[in-house]
């Protein structure tokens, strides 16, 4: 009996020197290879970004293989994307029983891509050879937010499945951060739920690839002055003398006796199918005015083709043109070209002369009638 528990602690023994001997050398290869430069080339690689300043670090083995990364400064300036991220913390786990995946949480306060600022950005996922599943996304936007999850592949092609939400996104103050448009007295804030799906070899291909479901909801808002009304009031004075310019008199009269300084509800539908961007009863709506919008973008080409209605009382009572790049798009009031000179064209524009002032354009006109 006594030989048999001796012959047992034996087998006890080896056992526990032989998993002993396992860990030691299981520890000895995993710390020569997920070593501290080991995640920050992984970091680098799948963010792709540079790491331009170093924080502090821990590194643990067990129960899994674990890195905390404090205060990483990621930039990236390549791709026409302008990206700078700072004080970010990044924590990698991987699972010794399910060694392939490796997960990810992303945290930090300040992110800035191309002049566009995320506040308190949150992102939770994980990583599977050519898969990265995105299980949280959220971020402040200037004075909104914006959420999303979703699926990116990267194997012979990328593709991205994604659904999420914004709410309080200033469309306006996004496209002039971006330099395309610059608008100041003109607000388009927005919200929705939203579907996107796109696959590509490369940036074009993404972009026109592109499928999209976005139902919108905000509001619209122009800013006038006390003498921009007294102008108008001057210029459909005018009109009765010049009818050449009644139609666009008509439509800034409607613009701002319906929409100025109150905000007015917008609604309808954005979809995108093969990166053209298609407006679908897209209403804008004010007591008993209404803007219909319906446009067509196309994002690649950056041009812009489509026309505004105008109805009050339920009765269409002006439509106008809309047309260009985004960056400088016209909207042309009336059948009757003023003239081929740049500045009588920008007197038919009516984006043009609410953006520079009604009392500069109303200037303009009694100078040429004088």
């Amino acid at each position: 009996m006594t030989q048999k528990i001796f012959l047992l602690k034996n087998k006890f023994f080896s056992l526990f020197f032989l998993i002993l001997i396992f860990i030691i050398i299981l520890s000895y290869y995993t710390l020569k290879k997920y070593d501290y430069n080991y995640f920050l080339d992984l970091i680098e690689k799948r963010l792709n970004v540079k790491i331009i300043e170093k924080g502090s670090y821990e590194l643990d083995l067990f129960p899994s293989i674990n890195l905390k990364q404090k205060n990483l400064k990621l930039s990236r300036n390549e791709n026409e994307i302008k990206l700078i991220s700072y004080k970010t913390d990044i924590e990698i786990i991987k699972e010794y029983l399910s060694f392939y995946k490796t997960k990810f949480y992303i945290e930090t306060p300040s992110v800035s891509i191309n002049n566009i600022n995320l506040r308190n950005v949150v992102v939770k996922g994980s990583n599977e050879k050519s898969t990265t599943k995105i299980e949280k996304f959220f971020s402040n936007v200037n004075e909104g937010e914006l959420s999303f999850y979703g699926d990116f592949f990267n194997d012979n092609k990328i593709k991205i499945d994604m659904n999420g939400n914004f709410r309080n996104l200033s469309l306006t103050r996004l496209l002039n951060q971006l330099n395309k448009i610059s608008w100041n007295r003109i607000e388009i804030k927005l919200r929705s739920n939203f579907q996107m799906y796109t696959e590509g070899s490369n940036d074009r291909e993404l972009i026109e690839n592109l499928y999209a479901n976005i139902p919108v909801k905000g509001i619209f808002y122009i800013n006038t002055s006390q003498e921009e009304r007294f102008g108008i009031a001057l210029l459909n004075v005018l009109s009765e003398k010049m009818p050449e310019i009644r139609d666009i008199s008509k439509s800034i009269n409607f613009l701002i006796s319906k929409y100025a300084d109150i905000p007015s509800d917008i609604e309808g539908v954005i979809k995108i199918e093969k990166g053209i961007l298609n407006t679908n009863n897209l209403l804008i709506t004010s007591d008993d005015a209404k803007i219909k919008v319906d446009m067509s973008y196309n994002i690649a080409n950056n041009n812009i083709d489509g026309k505004l209605f105008f109805i009050d009382n339920e009765e269409m009572i002006l439509s106008t043109q809309l047309k260009g790049s985004i960056e400088n798009p016209e909207i042309l009031v009336g059948n009757v070209v003023l003239g081929t000179s740049e500045e009588e064209k920008n007197m038919q524009d009516l984006k043009f002369i609410i953006e520079k002032g009604i009392t500069n354009i109303f200037q303009k006109l009694l100078e040429k009638n004088n």
